[in-house]
């Protein structure tokens, strides 16, 4: 018998597979307008199958891959499709592995999917995760971390599955699986990228807090600290001790006999000192209005204080590689800020005595990126103007005045090759420019 068999089989006669990964067949549209196809032409690509040996459905045929197609005949009324018999596939894994291959690039298979037909085939007889990697003709680490993606909650799994959340928020969502309230916290922001990064720093900050608790109480008590947990309400409000509002080492707190307070949701030690008995404290009174203004600003100094490395990886993200798009605006923006006047002159745009602004920046629009970097600098740096009076060559020019920052990019980064007369100009000049060069050595020695 041959490994692959070709024969066309009633649509009556397939059955769909339980174990098939892609779990999405498509739009009603789509499935519309295939039972069209299907109806007119039949089908170019022959559906795989198995046969069945055993059960209520022995004699028919398992689908391993169209199912979508299977759907549409009903759906145009085709009685039969054609067929490849697999024999080569003889086992649940093998089986497994073909229906998740073959779906892995198609439209409508999620991670999610992947994720199950992974699970699906690790939980097959004789199946490890270096089996179904072979099998899969994938890596290991791809094998593991689809396993694990299978034990987020319902709430994760749609979210991958609609395509809101990608595998490396769901990796890191797993250390997280005890804590439901993070995880929904996190959810919340998986679609925005910058913010769901706010987002897990906290959560991270605060679960790491929580495990180290235990052992940094223990180290506080054993060097004479006394620890206390957090009173309820805003710092201010607390009767029997004082927040100092300021970092302080263990030694300076044994010193300074402060008190270390802490919390499981604070991922930092406040220190205080206990009040006086004799000097009763009555807090500053406050209307609810303004405490939840406190409550708010400090919960926004937080959020600032989590973003700012967030924001800074992702600028230096861009510096490490900037896309085309990003170059562009950015001296698009550059341009933009320069003398508009300037501009108009190494555009060529004529002079009239009130130039038009949109022309410029028009034009400014039109350029390369190259382009606007060199108009950057020229608008920038270019002292054209003061390059026909010869005092502008001295080197005893003043600061705002001197063109010799000029003259060396014009040289050096631009290329340009000087003129008989330039060269008299900036010869006429080499005598006192030696001569302060010298008078600078004399000082440094």
């Amino acid at each position: 018998m041959t490994t692959i068999e070709t024969r066309r089989i009633a649509v009556d006669a397939l059955i769909d597979n339980p174990d098939n990964p892609r779990s999405d067949l498509g739009s009603d549209q789509d499935l519309v307008e295939l039972a069209n196809s299907l109806a007119k032409d039949g089908n170019t690509d022959d559906c795989h199958v198995v046969a069945i040996a055993e059960g209520v459905d022995a004699g028919k045929f398992m689908l391993l891959e169209g199912h979508r197609r299977k759907a549409a005949a009903r759906l145009g009324n085709v009685a039969d499709l054609a067929c490849k018999i697999r024999h080569d596939l003889d086992t649940k894994a093998k089986q497994i592995a073909f229906m998740i291959v073959a779906n892995t690039h198609r439209e409508n298979f999620t991670e999610m999917d992947a994720a199950r037909g992974v699970q699906s085939l690790l939980d097959c007889e004789g199946m490890n995760v270096k089996a179904v990697a072979k099998s899969l003709s994938r890596g290991e680490k791809y094998v593991r971390s689809r396993s694990k993606i299978t034990k987020l909650s319902e709430a994760a799994q749609t979210k991958i599955e609609d395509a809101t959340l990608n595998i490396d928020q769901a990796l890191e969502l797993l250390n997280f699986a005890d804590d439901e309230k993070a995880e929904a916290r996190l959810l919340q922001v998986a679609d925005k990228p910058n913010d769901w990064e706010v987002r897990l720093a906290a959560e991270k900050e605060v679960k790491a807090w929580r495990e180290n608790l235990p052992r940094l109480t223990a180290e506080l008590q054993g060097a004479g600290v006394e620890v206390e947990d957090r009173p309820e309400g805003p710092q201010w409000e607390w009767k029997d001790i004082s927040p100092t509002y300021a970092e302080h080492s263990v030694a300076e707190a044994v010193e300074k006999d402060l008190i270390a307070v802490v919390h499981p949701d604070f991922p930092k030690i406040t220190w205080a000192r206990k009040r006086e008995a004799t000097k009763p404290w009555t807090p500053p009174e406050k209307t609810p209005d303004e405490i939840a203004a406190d409550i708010r600003r400090s919960e926004i100094i937080r959020g600032l204080e989590l973003a700012a490395p967030v924001r800074e990886t992702f600028l230096k993200g861009i510096l490490k590689k900037p896309t085309a798009e990003v170059v562009h605006q950015l001296a698009l923006d550059m341009a933009e800020q320069l003398d508009l006047a300037d501009v108009a002159h190494w555009l060529g745009i004529e002079e009239h005595e009130e130039i038009d602004d949109q022309e410029v920046v028009d034009g400014i629009a039109a350029l390369s990126t190259d382009q606007l970097i060199v108009l950057s600098h020229l608008v920038r740096n270019g002292k054209e103007e003061r390059l026909t009076d010869l005092a502008a060559w001295s080197p005893n020019a003043g600061f705002y005045y001197s063109t010799e920052p000029w003259r060396e990019s014009l040289e050096h980064s631009y290329g340009y090759k000087w003129t008989e007369a330039e060269l008299e100009a900036i010869q006429q000049f080499a005598a006192e420019k030696a001569a302060l060069a010298e008078g600078g050595n004399d000082e440094d020695a």
